[in-house]
């Protein structure tokens, strides 16, 4: 995607076109956009045949693959201008998992470091997130690159149980916070879209959060 196309879908969205059809004058976008209308013209209908916009006549609305877009691009600009760059934002949606972080968040041996190394007794079970967009799927991809707090694998029964690494930090959503940390199996039956979070709180319950909630993710790294 072109700067330009950017550009276009951000004046677009300044003026409502995120949350309602906006009716939007080609004459004023060609001039806060410096070019042509001939240009705008044929921008439009390209962000149009990509599913970018949805247009009518004279209205124009963002589709949800535009918002997306603009919500990947924001990441990145968050990212470049923090003050710190050792600050991690995710976005996903609350899904089901396996119910695997609640078996192994009951073996002593686990529960144990995580107290340790936390300082709060985990609730005994993950919050699982699938992350919605590119930024935050990289994300995780560094997680798995970059040196966390190690919980170390041990055998059980004669079993050999993986180890992991955690990163703090805090979740928002629907208004609300909690403090988290974000756990990062060295084996993992998930994907790099799939992001497993623990608490000291039942996070369903205290943030009232169902099945495909929006939710952000802040980690220290």
């Amino acid at each position: 995607m072109k700067n330009e196309k950017i550009s276009l879908l951000l004046s677009i969205a300044k003026r409502g076109g995120m949350q309602n059809e906006i009716k939007a004058s080609s004459v004023e976008l060609a001039s806060e956009l410096q070019v042509s209308q001939q240009t705008l013209s044929r921008w439009l209908i390209e962000l149009a045949n990509l599913g970018l916009i949805s247009k009518t006549n004279s209205k124009i609305r963002l589709t949800p693959s535009g918002i997306s877009l603009l919500t990947d691009f924001r990441s990145q600009l968050e990212y470049v201008f923090s003050e710190s760059k050792k600050r991690l934002r995710l976005l996903g949606r609350v899904v089901s998992g396996m119910h695997e972080g609640r078996f192994y968040l009951s073996i002593e041996g686990y529960k144990k470091q995580l107290k340790k190394a936390l300082k709060y007794g985990v609730f005994p079970g993950t919050l699982n997130i699938r992350l919605e967009n590119a930024t935050s799927i990289d994300g995780k991809r560094k997680l798995m690159q970059l040196p966390g707090i190690e919980i170390a694998g041990f055998k059980k029964n004669g079993r050999q149980l993986g180890g992991a690494k955690l990163f703090t930090g805090t979740i928002r959503a629907k208004g609300k916070q909690s403090t988290i940390a974000a756990i990062i199996p060295y084996k993992s039956h998930y994907g790099s879209e799939l992001l497993e979070v623990v608490s000291e709180h039942h996070l369903r319950k205290i943030l009232n959060l169902k099945n495909n909630d929006s939710v952000e993710v802040i980690l220290q790294v």
